[in-house]
């Protein structure tokens, strides 16, 4: 897979101690606060926010906090938080200090993001060093990147549907194209620890103009023991474009970065459903031409065209395969 330098926008701790149910606190927007934003900075660690229905900017989190939404709110692209001074974002988590967070019931609204267009999302929920975040039961129109995951362990990603997943094209910002991520950075001496994506609806549209790298429904850089079942993803081919629809990598590179990450291993991926994408399951070799990323992997019933190890396959049954360190 070659993807440029800035395709994954991701790159650029350990829960706190619970806090007895008896003292969290549960907050509304907007009754109680009349932003997101400012709910969450007067929120304490293990406290609720409930958001009501309507449209809201979504908000930096820096601690652990359990956001859900009523009836449907609609998070929409703001001028904070952003990436990179100008790529819109949902809920953003600089550190840490938000493990344990969960977010439920949102729609996130990052349709027409592109080069020419940078007022709606960019990104639904972007984490760096969190672990144990919960992502479910949302539904992500567009963006570029819909839920990323840099350098945390013990995420569980399951029951969201991420519709029309778009990409920036190297007319700009070129990157992007993912719906799911799960990476460690590069030279970060450690892999991330048993990330989960689960019973997830993902589609996307490679542009025209995609020509440099693909575009990805579950992408695993880096990682131990992911757990990727039960998805269903389509990105389908576009003969007018070089870029390719992955439904689910495994890898050890990426981005036009020297080769510095360390292998995944221990994948388990099963009863993916990948037919309406060009790849189902892609393992790639790693960045030395070895078979070190499917090293303890275990791959059932993932339908459509699986490629491991550089050798294509069409998968019409359900029986076990388990790949062994060769």
């Amino acid at each position: 897979m070659n993807r440029p330098l800035l395709t994954s926008f991701v790159a650029l701790g350990i829960a706190a101690g619970a806090v007895s149910q008896a003292h969290a606190a549960t907050l509304r927007v907007p009754a109680d606060f009349p932003t997101i934003q400012a709910a969450a900075d007067n929120a304490a660690d293990g406290d609720t926010i409930r958001v009501g229905p309507g449209s809201w900017c979504g908000a930096t989190i820096t601690r652990r906090l359990t956001l859900v939404g009523e009836g449907l709110p609609v998070i929409v692209g703001c001028p904070a938080p952003v990436l990179n001074g100008v790529l819109r974002m949902g809920f953003f988590l600089p550190t840490g200090a938000a493990s344990g967070s969960s977010f439920s019931h949102f729609a996130f609204d990052g349709r027409g993001v592109s080069n020419t267009n940078l007022t709606p999302l960019a990104f639904a929920v972007f984490a760096r060093d969190a672990d144990a975040v919960r992502v479910e039961q949302n539904l992500v129109l567009g963006t570029v990147q819909a839920i990323t995951n840099a350098r945390g362990d013990g995420w569980d990603v399951s029951h969201n549907t991420i519709d029309g997943l778009t990409v920036f094209t190297c007319d700009g910002f070129c990157g992007g194209g993912d719906a799911v991520v799960f990476q460690e950075r590069p030279g970060a001496g450690k892999r991330g620890l048993g990330n989960a994506a689960t019973f997830n609806l993902i589609t996307g549209q490679i542009p025209d103009t995609l020509h440099e790298f693909e575009m990805v429904g579950i992408l695993a850089i880096t990682q131990d023991g992911a757990i990727i079942r039960n998805n269903r993803i389509s990105i389908p081919d576009n003969p007018l474009a070089d870029g390719v629809g992955q439904a689910i990598v495994i890898t050890d590179h990426c981005c036009g970065l020297p080769a510095s990450f360390g292998n995944s291993q221990n994948a388990v991926i099963v009863n993916n459903d990948g037919r309406g994408s060009e790849f189902s399951v892609v393992i790639e070799l790693d960045a030395s031409g070895g078979f070190a990323n499917s090293i303890g992997a275990t791959l059932r019933g993932n339908f459509g065209v699986n490629d491991i190890n550089g050798t294509s396959g069409l998968i019409r049954n359900r029986s076990i395969h388990t790949l062994i360190e060769p």
